[in-house]
C-alpha cells in the first residue's frame, strides 16, 4: 500500500512540473525571452557614458540586454539610412534628426531626451587662463581640438566663436576631430592647447577643467533626441527603452550626469 501511495505522489508531481501553464516559478513582465538579442543602439558620441549606465539600469529592470554603438550623429544617422541593424538612435542634433526622419526611418516622432551646453576645456595642469571667447585670440593658444564641420558639436562651436566675433582670426588654429569624445581625448592628453565640447563630456574627464562656458543663445541649443527606428526586428522594445529613458529613472540618470532635463514621460 505504501509503494502505491508513493508512485501516486510521483506521478502526481511530474505531472504538475511537466504540464504548460503549471509551473508556479515568478515571471517578470517585460523580461526578454531567453537567448533574445540584445537591444541595438545607435547614439552620439555624447552619449558614451550616461546611456550604458541607464542601460544597466533598465536590463536589471527588465532582463532586456542593450547594446552600444557610439559615433558622430551624422555618419549614425547615415548608417541607419543605409539599413544598419539599429534598433534606438540618439542624435546631438535636431537638424540631423530631422533630416534622418525625411528619410523615414524612424517609427513615430522623435522625443527630446537631454539638453546640454557648451564648453572650451583645457588640460587639468594647464596654466592657460581666460573668461570667455576673446581671451582664446592670446598667443599662448597655439591649437584647438574641434569637431568637423558637419558633426553638430563642431557646428555648435563655430556658431558660437562667430557670435563673439573671434571665429575668422581662431580658425587657422583648429585641428578637426571625427567627433567629440575625440576632441575632448585630444586636450586631456596634452596633445592640444584647448577645445570645444559639451558641459558633460567636461564634467566626465578628470584630465580636463573648463575654461568657461559659452552663453545660451550664442548658438544654436544643443538638444538629445531619440527615436525607433522603423526597420528594428524588436519594436516593441525599443519603445519599451525609450519609454525607460525618457520617465523618472532614466532622467535621473541623466540629471546626475550633469544633463538639462528632456521632454520627460
Amino acid at each position: 500500500m505504501k509503494t502505491m501511495f508513493a508512485i501516486l505522489v510521483a506521478a502526481a508531481a511530474f505531472f504538475l512540473t511537466a504540464c504548460p501553464g503549471m509551473n508556479n516559478s515568478p515571471q517578470v513582465p517585460g523580461n526578454q525571452p531567453k537567448g533574445a538579442a540584445p537591444i541595438s543602439v545607435f547614439a552620439a558620441a555624447a552619449l558614451t557614458d550616461v546611456l550604458p549606465e541607464i542601460g544597466r539600469a533598465y536590463e536589471a529592470e527588465t532582463g532586456t540586454r542593450v547594446r552600444f554603438s557610439f559615433g558622430a550623429t551624422g555618419d549614425l544617422a547615415r548608417q541607419v539610412r543605409d539599413g544598419a541593424p539599429a534598433d534606438v538612435f540618439f542624435s546631438s542634433s535636431r537638424e540631423w534628426t530631422e533630416k534622418a526622419a525625411s528619410w523615414g526611418v524612424f517609427e513615430g516622432n522623435p522625443l527630446r531626451v537631454a539638453t546640454n551646453g557648451l564648453a572650451c576645456v583645457v588640460g587639468k595642469t594647464s596654466p592657460l587662463k581666460g573668461d570667455g571667447p576673446k581671451a582664446l585670440l592670446g598667443a599662448e593658444f597655439k591649437r584647438f581640438s574641434i569637431c568637423d564641420e558637419n558633426v553638430p558639436a563642431g557646428k555648435y562651436a563655430r556658431e558660437a566663436l562667430k557670435h563673439y566675433e573671434v571665429l575668422d582670426t581662431l580658425q587657422k588654429r583648429f585641428v578637426g576631430q571625427k567627433d567629440v569624445r575625440v576632441a575632448l581625448n585630444a586636450v586631456a592628453t596634452d596633445e592640444l592647447e584647448a577645445g570645444f565640447v559639451y558641459d558633460t563630456d567636461a564634467i566626465a574627464d578628470p584630465r580636463v577643467r573648463i575654461l568657461f562656458t559659452f552663453e545660451v543663445g550664442s548658438h544654436t541649443p544643443v538638444e538629445h533626441l531619440a527615436a525607433p527606428v522603423k526597420a528594428s526586428a524588436s519594436l516593441d522594445r525599443a519603445k519599451t527603452f525609450l519609454e525607460f529613458v525618457s520617465g523618472e529613472r532614466g532622467q535621473a540618470i541623466f540629471k546626475k550626469r550633469g544633463f538639462g532635463p528632456g521632454d520627460v514621460q
